[in-house]
C-alpha cells in the first residue's frame, strides 16, 4: 500500500502576521506524500495575505472566498 496524500489546510483571516510561519512549518513536514492548501477567508488586510500565499507559487494550493468563520473555511478547503 503506498503512502496516502495528506492534506494541511490552513484557514486564515487577517493573519498575514503569521501566515508564513504556518506555512513553513507545513513544508517542513517529514512525510512527504502531502499538500498545502490555504483558505483565505475573507481578509480584509490590503491584499497581504494573498501576496503571501502567492510568494509559494506552486508549492502550495491558495483560495479565496467571502468570510465565512474557520468552519466553512475548512470544509472549502
Amino acid at each position: 500500500m503506498g503512502k496516502p496524500l495528506i492534506s494541511i489546510i490552513i484557514p486564515v483571516y487577517n493573519g498575514s502576521n503569521y501566515l508564513k510561519e504556518a506555512i513553513d512549518s507545513a513544508l517542513a513536514q517529514t512525510y512527504r506524500n502531502c499538500e498545502v492548501i490555504v483558505i483565505n477567508d475573507g481578509s480584509c488586510d490590503n491584499g497581504r495575505t494573498e501576496e503571501i500565499a502567492f510568494s509559494y507559487g506552486d508549492r502550495i494550493r491558495y483560495f479565496s472566498k467571502a468570510n465565512g468563520g474557520v468552519a466553512q473555511a475548512l470544509n472549502y478547503g
